[in-house]
């Protein structure tokens, strides 16, 4: 039984690198056709799919998040500036008047 979990990890290990080398040569071949950009892209791509399927993260959902909470500052600052210029608008009302 031990001989077959031993044999079961060689060949998983034996398989990774090969899958390894095989996305290893496939982004090089991409790389030379489509140039460093889609490399990029495609390497983001791989990433995403990794965290998600072994990691258990969403990527695209962290990023929908993240750009929620930009967008909830963003707004609370535009808040802020037009709450500023309203007072400093009285301020400069009331001295003029």
């Amino acid at each position: 039984m031990e001989t077959n979990q031993t044999l079961s990890l060689i060949l998983g290990a034996i398989a990774l690198g090969a899958a390894i080398w095989a996305t290893s040569a496939i982004l090089e071949l991409l790389a030379k056709l489509v140039g460093k950009f889609a490399i990029a892209t495609i390497s983001l791509v791989l990433v995403a799919i990794y965290l998600k399927v072994y990691v258990g993260v969403d990527i695209w959902q962290s990023l929908v998040d993240f750009g929620q909470i930009v967008i909830a500052t963003i707004g609370q600052l535009v808040d802020a500036v037009s709450s500023l210029f309203s007072q400093a608008g009285s301020v400069v009302n009331e001295l003029t008047e």
